[in-house]
């Protein structure tokens, strides 16, 4: 084998050997009251493997069998205590007991893939990963009060944040928080929905000339259950009044707490294209009763840009709320 195929098999025979033995450690760990150390779970395995790569593991020739137990310890991930190897006799182990270990490790791995396609709204847990997500939107619908759609009828008085370490916020169609960036596919969509139903709402009750045809991206064809929409157009919302049009795009955050966006590709074109009638809606705390409504300026338009602070090197804004002023 050349240098290739040897980094490719050594690599591709540790990520088995930490699938394959994670029933193993976790049922010798058990029995000896030990904890099993972070490396063995689906979530830890690609960064194990990772370190193993950066540190030359995997250079040169292929691993024996000993080998690659010796180099399990060496990365910290072998549990303190117990014999090197993965035979069951010699580690007082039984079928059972890997059967016991096997059923366990199923039953939580069903649990986190509900977790993640799960969100709760009103004390009430809703399933966000099906395709028919009808009574998520209802509990949405049902939690929009009268305070929250008089509030944001100015545009909120913000200032840049402090260029310091801040924990990273959410990102795509949504609003942030570290809590943002462990959520799954899933979740962020429907809280991107959830976000945009709210802003929907705010709109009619805003303008007069806001109706089911200003709403543009595809969560209209879920809500309105039209089966329409496009999310190549930079924008939610088009709202045409007497005096001007408005372009508005829909940030939601499920924190009350966390003040920061991103803008895509085509947002950020439309956004430089358009100056004062492109606006940010940002919602927080977007499934709750107690949400709030945002009114952002653009942060291309002369008077935006002074409002945010742009975090990184991609399209991210942070702000600091102050007040609101009038417009």
């Amino acid at each position: 084998m050349n240098v290739a195929e040897v980094l490719a098999a050594n690599r591709d025979r540790l990520a088995r050997a930490l699938e394959a033995g994670q029933p193993t450690i976790d049922a010798w760990a058990k029995k000896h009251a030990v904890q099993t150390p972070a490396g063995w779970s689906q979530d830890d395995r690609s960064s194990v493997v990772r370190k193993a790569e950066s540190l030359g593991i995997f250079d040169f020739r292929a691993l024996t069998d000993q080998e690659l137990l010796r180099w399990l310890a060496a990365l910290g991930v072998w549990p303190s205590g117990m014999p090197s190897t993965f035979d069951l006799t010699e580690l007082g182990l039984t079928p059972e007991d890997l059967a016991a270990e096997r059923s366990a490790a199923a039953t939580e791995a069903a649990a986190r893939a509900e977790a993640k396609n799960s969100l709760q709204v009103g004390g009430t847990t809703y399933n966000v990963g099906a395709a028919d997500v009808a009574q998520f939107v209802e509990a949405i619908r049902g939690t929009i009060n009268d305070k929250f759609l008089r509030s944001g009828r100015n545009f909120a008085k913000t200032s840049p944040t402090q260029s310091r370490g801040i924990p990273r916020d959410g990102h795509g169609r949504g609003g942030g928080g570290a809590e943002f960036d462990r959520l799954s596919d899933a979740q962020r969509r429907a809280i991107g929905l959830a976000g945009e139903i709210a802003a929907f709402h705010w709109l009619r009750r805003r303008y007069p000339s806001c109706d089911e045809s200003s709403w543009k991206s595809t969560n209209a064809g879920i809500y309105l259950k039209n089966g329409v929409g496009d999310d190549s157009l930079g924008y939610d919302f088009e709202v045409l009044t007497e005096a001007s049009k408005y372009f508005f795009e829909v940030k939601a955050s499920p924190s009350a707490e966390k003040l920061e966006f991103e803008m895509g590709e085509t947002e950020v074109k439309k956004a430089q294209s358009v100056a004062d009638a492109y606006r940010i809606l940002y919602i927080r705390d977007a499934l709750s009763a107690t949400r709030s409504i945002l009114q952002l300026r653009n942060p291309f338009s002369t008077k935006g840009r002074s409002a945010v602070r742009m975090v990184g090197t991609g399209i991210r804004f942070r702000f600091r709320l102050d007040e609101e002023v009038q417009r």
